[in-house]
């Protein structure tokens, strides 16, 4: 009995950091499913009882994971919840000049926000990764579009 308690939790286990962790289909998905299974097997083969009421406990607790992982609050606690709030308008060419000097203020891959005359605004780089508190000076700028790289 304890051999079922153990495949069936694992398997539940495994299932709910596939729902969570690791969405799509993946390897902890199959293997929890193979385990949940593989218990409700074990109580079969030790009786009838054992294997009905174990393969209850995989579908009962198969359902209330589900439940649990499509509620809204479950998702608002992984969720990125970070707020955008520099400015690309078009007032932005008449403040920012190329040449002027700034620091980066997120990661740029390519794009990110950096700190340009005071002013936060979000801007590009050509390809280059640049970490966050790096100086950077603007090499270009369009309408709506800041490009900068290091500053050397």
């Amino acid at each position: 009995m304890t051999l079922i308690i153990i495949l069936i939790a694992l398997g539940l286990l495994l299932m709910l950091v596939e729902l969570l962790l690791l969405p799509g289909i993946n390897v902890a998905g199959i293997v929890g499913l193979a385990f949940c299974a593989g218990g409700v097997i074990v109580g079969f083969q030790q009786g009838t009882t054992q294997g009905i009421t174990a393969l209850a406990v995989v579908v009962i607790g198969s359902v209330v994971m589900l439940i649990y992982a499509l509620r809204a609050s479950t998702w608002r606690r992984v969720a990125l919840n970070e707020q955008i709030d520099s400015q690309a308008g078009p007032n932005v060419g008449q403040t920012v000049k190329v040449g002027d000097n700034g620091i980066t203020i997120s990661r740029l891959a390519p794009m990110g926000k950096a700190n340009i005359g005071g002013q936060t605004v979000e801007v590009s780089t050509i390809g280059e990764l640049i970490d966050p508190q790096q100086p950077v000076v603007v090499i270009k700028v369009e309408a709506n579009l800041i490009i900068v790289k290091p500053q050397n």
